[in-house]
C-alpha cells in the first residue's frame, strides 16, 4: 500500500522494567515512611535516604533509556532549485568554473530535473565570494524582453532602457566589475542570445534546457544523468540528511528480542542488489526525481525494490517524469484534505510563483494556516518555495486535481481581488514618499500581474489590475508593456474595459505624434461608451483638442471631466486642475518662447487663470501628500512665472519641483526641471 511521504520519527514508549522499577521504588518509600513513623525519630533517616537516592536514580535510569538520538533536520534551501545534496556533480562543477574563468561566458545545459540549475548556482557561489556581486535571474516563463527587464532590475539599472541598447548598458555595467550574472531556467536561446557573450573581468552563466550549438561561440558544459552508484546513494538519502549516529546500547545486560530494526531504504536496497542496480541504471537518472522517488519509497516500508521496479516497468510512457507519475499520484494518499484543496486551487493558475499571502487569499484562509499547509506540501515535493514565491511543482500539475466550478470561480475572484487591491494601493504610493516600497512590490509581482490581465474572468478585477499596471509602466517608461495591457483590455467583452483600452492606446499614439491613430482609437472608444460616460474620455478628447489648437473645446472637455468625477477622486481632480492650467497657459501664447498672438491684457488674464489652477492643484496635492502632483504643479507654476518675467521666482519653483521629483525617484521630471532652469 503506497502511503505518505516524509521522515519517520519512531514513537518510543519505554520498557516495562524501568517503569515498574520506578513504581516499586515509590511503593517501598511509602512503606518505609509508615514504618519509620512507628519506630519514632530514630528511624526517620532510613526512609528519607531511600527516597532521596532511590527515586532520582530510577528517574535518571528511565530518562537515559528513553533518550532519543538527535535527528538531523532537513535544510531548506531558499532557491527555486534544490541544491542539496550535489551528489556526483563535483567534476561538472569544476568544469563549469574552469570554462567560466577561461571564456567568461558558459552555458550549463541539460534537461529539466537533471541538475543544471544546481550546478550553475554552485559554480556561481564558488566563482564570486561577495553576495552583493552575485546576480541571479529566473527566466522561467519569460520572453526576451522580460528577461532584459529582470536583468536590468537585478543590476539596478533603469528599466526604461529595455530595448535594443540594453545589452550594451548591461555589459558596460558588468565590465571590469568582477561580478557574475546567472540567468537560470532558460528554455529558448532567444531569451539570452543578446547577453551570451564574454565580458572582461566578469562572468555570465546561462543554465537551462538548450541544445548543443544553440548559443554559438559560447563554451558549453553538459550535465548528464547520474551514475548508478551516485543515484543509489541519493536515493537512499533523499532528504539531504546526515546519517544519524548509531544508537549505543546503554544497558548491555538488557535485551529486546521482540524489537526489530526499522526497514530503511539502505536495507531494502542492500537486500536486492540486482534490482537496485537496474533501478538506478534505467530510472534513477535525474536528481529531482531520484529524491522524490526516494521519499515515497521511504514512506512505504512494505514496498520492496523489486515491487517498485515492477511498478515502473508497467508504465506506458517513455518520459522519465511520466514513468514516475503513478508514484507522484500516490503522494496524495496521505495529503490532508485542506492541503489537497490548496493544491487543486493552485492548479487553477499554475503559471507563476505566488506569495503566501496571495495563496491564503486564494483559499480564503488565514495566512498562518496557508503557510503551514505549504510547508507540508513543500516537504512532500508538491510545491517549490523560493525567493520568487511558491510555485506548483511539475509533478503536482499532472495529478488532475479538481475543485469544482463554483468553488474555483470564488477562489479566482478572491485572488484577483487580492491583487487588484494591493496593486491599487501600491500605484497610489508611487507618487509619494513610499515609492521605493511600491516599486519593489511591483517588481516582484510584475510577472503575476501581467499573467492575470490575460485571463478572461473576472473582468472588474482585471481592469483594476490593468489600471495599476498603467501607472507603473508609465512611470518606468515601458511603452511596449503599456500597449500590451491596453490591447488586453480592448480584447475583453466588457464595454467599459474595451473603452479604457482604446483611450490608453489613443494617449500613447498621441504621445508618439500619430494624430490619426489617436483619433481613430478615440472614435472607437466613443462607439463603445454610453454618452461619453468616462472621465478618461473627456481627458483624452481635451488633450487631442489641445494638440490641434482647439483650446475652447479642450477647456470644455476638461470642465466636463471635472464635473463628472466623484468627490473622493482627489488625484483625478489634481490632474484636471493641471490640465486647465495648461490650457490657460496655451491661451496666453502659441508655445513657450513664442510672442503671444493676443493682446497683453488677455495674455495677463490667461496667465493669472493658469496660475490659479496650478495653485489649486498644489493645494490638493499637499492635502493628500501626493508628491508627484506637487512637483508637477510647481513645475508649471515656474513656467507661468517665467512668462510673467518673474525669473527668480520661476527658478525657485523649478528648484523645488526638481527636488520633489527626486524624492519619488522620477529622474525624467528632475531632468526636465533642470532644462527649464538652464533655458
Amino acid at each position: 500500500m503506497i502511503g505518505t511521504s516524509g521522515a519517520r520519527r519512531p514513537l518510543r514508549i519505554g520498557s516495562r522494567v524501568t517503569g515498574s522499577a520506578a513504581l516499586a521504588g515509590g511503593v517501598v518509600a511509602f512503606i518505609l515512611e509508615v514504618t519509620a513513623n512507628q519506630l519514632g525519630t530514630l528511624g526517620q533517616w532510613v526512609p528519607w535516604t531511600v527516597v532521596m537516592l532511590g527515586v532520582p536514580a530510577a528517574v535518571v535510569m528511565w530518562a537515559l533509556e528513553h533518550r532519543e538520538s538527535p535527528i538531523a533536520e532537513i535544510v531548506e534551501r531558499r532557491s527555486l532549485t534544490d541544491r542539496s545534496p550535489l551528489v556526483g556533480r563535483d567534476d561538472v562543477i569544476d568544469e563549469t568554473m574552469t570554462k567560466a574563468t577561461a571564456h567568461r561566458c558558459v552555458l550549463v545545459r541539460g534537461p529539466r530535473g537533471i541538475g543544471t540549475s544546481a550546478v550553475a548556482i554552485e559554480a556561481l557561489l564558488s566563482l564570486v565570494s561577495e553576495p552583493g556581486q552575485r546576480h541571479w535571474v529566473d527566466a522561467y516563463g519569460q520572453d526576451e524582453r522580460e528577461v532584459r527587464l529582470s536583468v536590468l532590475r537585478t543590476l539596478e539599472l533603469p528599466v526604461a532602457h529595455a530595448g535594443d541598447g540594453s545589452a550594451e548598458l548591461i555589459m558596460s555595467r558588468l565590465r571590469n566589475s568582477g561580478e557574475a550574472l546567472l540567468i537560470d531556467n532558460v528554455t529558448d536561446p532567444a531569451q539570452v542570445r543578446w547577453i551570451a557573450r564574454p565580458i572582461a573581468k566578469a562572468y555570465v552563466i546561462v543554465a537551462g534546457d538548450l541544445e548543443t550549438g544553440d548559443l554559438r561561440g559560447v563554451a558549453e558544459v553538459t550535465v548528464n544523468a547520474l551514475a548508478p552508484d551516485e543515484s543509489l546513494r541519493l536515493f537512499c538519502n533523499p532528504y539531504g540528511l546526515a546519517p544519524p549516529p548509531e544508537p549505543r546500547r546503554r544497558w548491555p545486560w538488557r535485551r529486546h528480542p521482540g524489537r526489530r530494526p526499522p526497514n530503511t531504504i539502505e536495507e531494502r536496497v542492500a537486500a536486492e542488489p540486482g534490482p537496485a542496480a537496474e533501478l538506478a541504471r534505467n530510472y534513477l537518472l535525474r536528481p529531482r526525481i531520484v529524491k522524490e522517488a526516494g521519499r515515497i519509497f521511504d514512506a512505504n516500508p512494505n514496498v520492496s525494490v523489486s515491487e517498485l521496479l515492477d511498478l515502473l516497468r508497467s508504465s506506458t510512457h517513455s518520459e522519465l517524469s511520466d514513468r514516475f507519475r503513478g508514484l507522484f499520484r500516490s503522494l496524495l494518499v496521505g495529503v490532508p484534505k485542506q492541503e489537497r484543496l490548496l493544491l487543486a486551487l493552485m492548479a487553477l493558475l499554475p503559471y507563476a510563483a505566488y506569495e503566501v499571502t496571495a495563496l491564503a487569499a486564494l483559499a480564503g484562509w488565514p495566512v498562518s494556516r496557508a503557510d503551514a499547509c505549504l510547508a507540508d506540501l513543500a516537504a512532500r515535493a508538491l510545491v517549490h518555495r523560493g525567493p520568487g514565491g511558491v510555485r506548483l511543482s511539475e509533478q503536482a500539475g499532472t495529478l488532475g486535481l479538481d475543485v469544482g466550478r463554483r468553488r474555483g470561480v470564488r477562489a479566482r475572484r478572491r485572488l484577483f481581488a487580492y491583487y487588484a487591491e494591493l496593486a491599487a494601493d501600491h500605484a497610489d504610493r508611487l507618487g509619494t514618499e513610499r515609492y521605493a516600497d511600491a516599486r519593489a512590490w511591483f517588481a516582484s509581482a510584475d510577472a503575476v500581474l501581467k499573467q492575470l490581465t490575460r485571463e478572461a474572468e473576472p473582468a472588474g478585477e482585471i481592469v483594476g489590475i490593468a489600471d495599476a499596471l498603467e501607472v507603473w509602466y508609465a512611470q518606468e517608461g515601458r511603452a511596449p508593456e503599456r500597449e500590451a495591457v491596453a490591447r488586453t483590455l480592448v480584447g475583453m467583452e466588457s464595454e467599459p474595459a474595451a473603452s479604457v483600452g482604446h483611450l490608453r492606446l489613443a494617449a500613447m499614439a498621441r504621445t508618439r505624434g500619430d494624430a490619426d491613430t489617436a483619433a481613430r482609437h478615440l472614435n472607437q472608444a466613443t462607439a463603445l461608451m454610453r454618452a461619453r460616460g468616462l472621465p478618461q474620455w473627456h481627458t483624452e478628447a481635451a488633450l487631442q483638442s489641445l494638440e490641434r489648437g482647439d483650446l475652447a473645446a479642450a477647456r470644455a472637455d476638461i470642465e466636463a471631466c471635472l464635473a463628472m468625477r466623484p468627490p473622493g477622486d482627489v488625484r483625478g481632480r489634481i490632474g484636471d486642475e493641471i490640465n486647465l492650467g495648461v490650457v490657460a497657459t496655451r491661451q496666453s501664447a502659441g508655445a513657450y518662447g513664442v510672442e503671444p498672438s493676443e493682446p497683453s491684457e488677455h495674455r495677463a488674464e490667461s496667465l493669472e487663470r493658469a496660475y490659479h489652477h496650478f495653485i489649486q492643484a498644489l493645494d490638493l496635492a499637499e492635502d493628500i501628500g501626493e508628491i508627484s502632483g506637487q512637483a508637477h504643479a510647481r513645475e508649471m507654476i515656474g513656467v507661468v512665472l517665467a512668462r510673467q518675467q518673474k525669473t527668480r521666482a520661476a527658478l525657485r519653483e523649478w528648484q523645488a519641483a526638481g527636488e520633489l521629483w527626486a524624492r519619488i525617484g522620477d529622474e525624467a521630471g528632475r531632468r526636465r526641471c533642470d532644462r527649464h532652469r538652464a533655458a
